[in-house]
């Protein structure tokens, strides 16, 4: 009996033994992650949104008026016209200078003095002019225009073999409009009134005068 129960507990332990050496081992499963496929970057998106375009802007208008500093004025022209004086007309055609100085701040006003020269012929004798006096002008930056003023306190007026005035004074007006040639120089229209006086004369009457005239100009800056 015991032969027995030893023969029963031995085919036992060896069918244990078998089914534990079949069994398969399981090894646990890799994990494995799908790459995932970048998202497409658009390089010009990522640079307009960094890029600050700045807005247009119009360049600003230019100065048409005359710079600061020292300025000089030359005028010439060329008048001819007729004098009637009790019943008799007489031609006279008169060359015309003046030349201003002075100095042009930079709001536009201007300081300095014109001297004013004609020269002439009436009735067969040679008329000459002089006179000159203080300016005060003003220029205008963004129109261009300039207007003067000058009072002339010293003057002659010498009308050869008729006599000569010994005192010629008066106020004068201007108008010009100065264009660029360079940074340095203008030129332009000058348009000039004078109500004028001759008087201090031996052997003439006091004579008044008034007259429009126009000039071409150049304008120096230094």
């Amino acid at each position: 009996m015991k032969s027995l129960l030893s023969v029963v507990i031995l085919l036992l332990v060896v069918n244990a033994n078998g089914q534990t050496q079949s069994q398969p081992t399981t090894t646990p499963a890799a994990t494995t992650t799908a790459p995932t496929a970048a998202a497409p970057t658009d390089s010009s998106s990522a640079d307009t949104a960094f890029v600050d375009v700045p807005e247009e802007v119009a360049p600003p208008s230019p100065a048409l008026g005359l710079n600061p500093g020292i300025m000089l004025n030359l005028g010439l022209t060329y008048v001819s016209r007729q004098l009637e004086e009790s019943g008799v007309t007489n031609d006279f055609n008169t060359a015309v200078g003046e030349f201003r100085g002075g100095y042009t701040f930079d709001f536009g006003l201007f300081v300095g003095a014109t001297a004013h020269y004609d020269t002439g012929k009436l009735s067969g004798n040679s008329v000459d002019t002089y006179y000159g006096g203080p300016t005060v002008a003003y220029n205008c930056k963004w129109s261009g225009f300039f207007v003067a003023a000058t009072y002339h306190l010293l003057g002659k007026t010498d009308l050869d073999t008729l006599g000569e005035y010994d005192k010629t004074t008066g106020l004068q007006v201007d108008l010009a409009y100065p264009m660029s040639l360079t940074e340095k120089l203008k030129f332009g229209p000058q348009l000039s009134y004078r109500s004028m006086e001759a008087s201090d004369s031996d052997t003439l009457a006091d004579n008044k005068t008034k007259e429009l005239v126009p000039f071409m100009g150049l304008w120096f800056i230094f």
